[in-house]
C-alpha cells in the first residue's frame, strides 16, 4: 500500500504523515491474485461485471436473444435510465476506503454495505515509524500549510501520549483511548453494485466532501 500512501501524501516528516483519504478498488490480475488498485478502467475483471448483469437482467425481457460483445454497458445504463436499479444488485464489488477513523464511524452506521475494519484494539501503532492520519477537509481542499504545520504538531503530542502509555505496559485495546480521530482507518467495504453506481459513489467520498462522508 505504500505507493497509494506516498501518492496521497500531504506532509511527511520523521513522526506523523498526513494524507488525503482516497478508495481502492480490488480485482483479480493476470497471475490470478487478487488486489488492490486506483485505475481499474482497462481490467477485464471488472468489465465482466456489466456481462454478467445483463445476462440476469434480460431474463426479466426474454430478450437474451439481443446479447453481443459490446451490448453489456449499453444495456446496464438502460437499465439505470428506468430506475431498474434492483438489477445492479446481482454482483458485488469490494473497495478500501482509506479516511479518517471519525469519518469512517459515518460511513459505516449507514450501512450502505458489508464492512471490516483495521481494528486499533489489535493494531500497535506504537510499533510503526510514524503514526499515518488523515488531513481535516480544510487543509486538504485548501491547501493551508501554516495550519498543515501546527496540525502536525498536535498529532505528534497525541501519538507521543499514546505510545507513552503502551511503554506504561498498557495493552493496545486500552492505549486506544488516547489515539486521535484523525488516524487513517483502512475500511473494505462490500457493495451490491455495479461499476456505473460506484463511479457514482467516487464522486461522493472523493470529490463532494461536503456531504459529510469524508467531509468531517
Amino acid at each position: 500500500m505504500s505507493e497509494f500512501l506516498d501518492k496521497h501524501t500531504l506532509f511527511d516528516n520523521n513522526t506523523i504523515r498526513v494524507i488525503e483519504p482516497f478508495v481502492l478498488y480490488s480485482y483479480v490480475d493476470d497471475d490470478n491474485v487478487v488486489v488492490w488498485d486506483e485505475d481499474i478502467s482497462d481490467n477485464e475483471d471488472w468489465s465482466m461485471v456489466n456481462k454478467k448483469i445483463e445476462l440476469y437482467a434480460r431474463t426479466c425481457y426474454k430478450s437474451e436473444d439481443r446479447i453481443t460483445v459490446e451490448s453489456a454497458d449499453k444495456f446496464v445504463k438502460h437499465l439505470h435510465s428506468r430506475h431498474h436499479d434492483g438489477a445492479l444488485e446481482h454482483v458485488t464489488v469490494t473497495v478500501k476506503l482509506f479516511c479518517s477513523r471519525a469519518a469512517s464511524h459515518q460511513i459505516v452506521r449507514h450501512r450502505l454495505a458489508s464492512y471490516l475494519q483495521e481494528s486499533q484494539r489489535y493494531c500497535n501503532y506504537g510499533k510503526d515509524d510514524k503514526l499515518v492520519v488523515v488531513a481535516p477537509e480544510e487543509l486538504y481542499t485548501n491547501r493551508n500549510f501554516e495550519a498543515l504545520n501546527e496540525y502536525v504538531s498536535d498529532m505528534a503530542i497525541e501519538y507521543g501520549i499514546y505510545k507513552k502509555w503502551l511503554a506504561k505496559g498498557w495493552n493496545t485495546e486500552d492505549s486506544r483511548y488516547f489515539l486521535p480521530a484523525a488516524v487513517i482507518s483502512q475500511t473494505p467495504a462490500l457493495f451490491l453494485t455495479n461499476p456505473l453506481l460506484l463511479n457514482l459513489l467516487s464522486v461522493l467520498l472523493l470529490e463532494s466532501y461536503n456531504l459529510s462522508l469524508f467531509g468531517l
